[in-house]
């Protein structure tokens, strides 16, 4: 008994409506929010095919590890190595040098199928600025599929040849098992729930049990009769997906089965006579883009963030937009006409790729190598006081990060008194008063802050007590939940949010300073909670607006002046930078002035005049002082510019409630 794996085109059109959502999510997040669910298309797709492959040829008694590996490899290497080459060239011509680094150790990754271990640990999160600087951030899907393929035939193999009569049943385990761990992960370590296999890989068996199942049946599923309204069924859910999820949805998690429930209807039933859906994906365009779908994928990403650069880091509007969708379409149809294709169809084992990939290597070496550093010692130093009031459990982690856009940046060890961190008191700053009057909640723009606080209610003499962490915004909800973040596991999060609740509720102090990028709240309400309980209770809240970030990347703002002053010693102007997130940062305006309107013991405290100048851009340097530690955190000379209009306000407000 042999299975075959025929031909289905509506299988491309099925990739097609993987890949457009990417490509329109990537062009502009505002197009399509949920575009990025793709990916989650083709994991239940490879699933389903690469399972034919292998369960097909260990029914027929012909299957072979060697063989399939060596497919695997003619299927996802020679574009991806030219991919590669291609975005490690371009690097040395469109990128600051200190970003080479990051991007060697990208490519390196990738090589070998890694990449979604370094970008869990590089971006973090998926949608932060990191990663959309990252001109390999999408070979993460690829390195999941590689991993997958490495796994998943000895346990096919396994489950068929001593569990065959229960297959499913394994199989439907599997699927279970980690669909609940995904959805676990995904509440509390958010970011290895989107990146890892473990929490990925139950969209992958689901497409494989899906195979199984319709060739255990005598009868294909898209004969019976409801066919034709089941595949325009997970048509209309997959599409609907790709509205109602966006980059504030906890994914993949429970929302992750919209998607793939969808994918597993469209691939279980399409295919019936005389069904619109299949009709639509079996359009002549809709293939062509299927055929092209790989291709597609891996050179969309590289070329739309190396233009993004040449835009400044703005959105690429058009015609330069048209510019590039045309660029990466040819390069995707040049990469599967003459490369792609032809290495697939070939006879030839895989010996050849030893050359493209030792080319690939030695430039991701390179890359991570030879690092241009400039001289920044004519510049005053440049600190960074916010790992004094760093209340993050694992430091550990934080520093590494931070590490890797710190040189020739002074940052002072914790020194002030702290009691356990976030578990009890946060940091606590005393300044000869019992009561704590004021209290900082925020993110890491709360620690950029944190010094010039501290130092003004030095001089004010009152109390002050931080409650500022890496990657955790300021806002708590009512009642607490149990959610991770990067930096936080669930359970320190909801110490964290408790040992903040406890500090208002017993200290009642007079004022709270909030601190965050409010352009990248998405949702309104997130902040709602707190506000509301802080009015309610008469405690005055100053939010500080978010500096203007320059367009320049997550690196060190210090060497990048270097880089743009041309290692001279002179002087004679300020240096100014283009901003960036223009839009983003606009809503987070808008968003403040509406709060204050909608919550009486609020103000705004105005600082964006400080940095910019009449033409809008950004100030980078003042004479010898860098205001910048990389694109959006303030150094302490440049927080201290705002350092008297802090001290005005709290001064006005505390001599306000003293009276009262």
């Amino acid at each position: 008994m042999t299975i075959s794996l025929p031909y289905r085109s509506e299988i491309d059109g099925l990739r097609a409506l993987a890949v457009l959502p990417v490509i329109l999510f990537h062009l502009n997040p505002s197009w399509l929010r949920g575009g990025f669910i793709g990916v989650d298309v083709f994991f239940v797709i490879s699933g389903y095919l690469i399972t034919g492959i292998i369960y097909g040829g260990l029914v027929g008694g012909n299957f072979s590890f060697r063989q399939f590996w060596i497919r695997r490899i003619k299927r996802i290497a020679p574009a991806l190595l030219c991919m590669l080459l291609f975005t490690g060239l371009a690097s040395f011509w469109f990128t600051f040098s200190a970003e080479w680094a990051s991007i060697g150790r990208q490519s390196f990754a990738a090589l070998i199928s890694l990449a979604n271990f370094e970008m869990w640990e590089m971006a973090g999160n998926y949608w932060g600025v990191t990663a959309e600087r990252a001109p390999l951030l999408h070979t993460w899907s690829l390195s999941v599929e590689e991993q997958y393929y490495l796994l998943y035939p000895t346990f096919l193999l396994i489950t068929y040849k001593y569990f065959s009569r229960s297959i499913l049943l394994w199989f439907g385990l599997g699927v279970i098992a980690s669909f609940l761990i995904s959805c676990y992960a995904s509440y509390n370590h958010p970011s290895a729930g989107f990146y890892l296999l473990p929490f990925r890989v139950w969209e992958l068996l689901a497409g494989g049990m899906l195979f199984i199942f319709e060739n255990r049946r005598r009868q294909h599923l898209r004969e019976l009769k409801f066919a034709r309204w089941a595949t325009i069924f997970g048509v209309l859910l997959l599409a609907s997906s790709y509205f109602v999820i966006s980059e504030e949805t906890i994914f993949p998690g429970l929302w992750g089965a919209l998607p793939v429930f969808g994918t597993l209807l469209i691939l279980a039933f399409s295919g019936a006579p005389n069904c619109t859906a299949t009709k639509l994906l079996s359009h002549g365009s809709m293939i062509l883009i299927g055929k092209l779908s790989y291709s597609l994928y891996l050179w969309h990403w590289p070329v739309i963030v190396f233009a993004k650069r040449k835009s400044e880091g703005q959105q690429i509007e058009y015609p330069n937009l048209a510019i590039v969708v045309i660029i990466f379409s040819c390069l995707s149809v040049i990469s599967y006409y003459f490369i792609e294709n032809p290495v697939r169809r070939s006879r030839s084992h895989v010996g050849w790729i030893t050359i493209p990939a030792i080319v690939s290597l030695l430039i991701s070496v390179i890359l991570i190598k030879i690092e241009k550093t400039y001289d920044t010692s004519h510049y005053n130093l440049t600190v960074w006081n916010g790992g004094k009031y760093d209340v993050t459990p694992d430091q550990g982690k934080t520093r590494r990060i931070v590490e890797k856009r710190m040189r020739g940046i002074s940052s002072p060890q914790r020194s002030i008194e702290h009691d356990d961190a976030y578990k009890k008191e946060g940091i606590v700053s005393r300044n000869n008063d019992d009561r704590m009057r004021v209290g900082v909640l925020g993110d890491s723009h709360a620690l950029m802050w944190c010094g010039v606080i501290d130092a003004v209610c030095a001089d004010l003499e009152v109390g002050v007590t931080f409650f500022a962490a890496n990657g955790t915004n300021p806002f708590i909800d009512f009642p607490l939940k149990r959610k991770g973040t990067f930096f936080f596991s669930a359970h320190e999060k909801l110490l964290f949010d408790k040992a903040r609740l406890e500090f208002i509720k017993q200290k009642s102090p007079d004022i709270v300073i909030i601190a965050t990028p409010w352009s990248g709240i998405k949702d309104p309400l997130v902040v709602s909670d707190l506000l509301s309980y802080l009015n309610k209770n008469n405690i005055k809240v100053l939010m500080l607006e978010e500096p203007p970030r320059l367009a320049i990347g997550d690196v060190n703002a210090p060497q990048f002046a270097a880089y743009m002053d041309g290692g001279k010693s002179s002087r004679p102007e300020n240096l100014y930078i283009p901003e960036t997130n223009k839009e983003n940062h606009a809503k987070g305006q808008r968003l403040l002035k509406r709060l204050i309107q909608e919550y009486h013991n609020t103000t705004i405290l105005p600082i964006i005049d400080l940095y910019k100048n009449h033409e809008g851009k950004v100030l980078l340097r003042e004479g010898s002082n860098i205001l910048y530690t990389d694109d959006d955190h303030l150094s302490e000379f440049g927080a201290g510019k705002a350092k008297a209009r802090i001290f005005r306000q709290l001064n006005l407000w505390l001599n306000e409630n003293s009276e009262e």
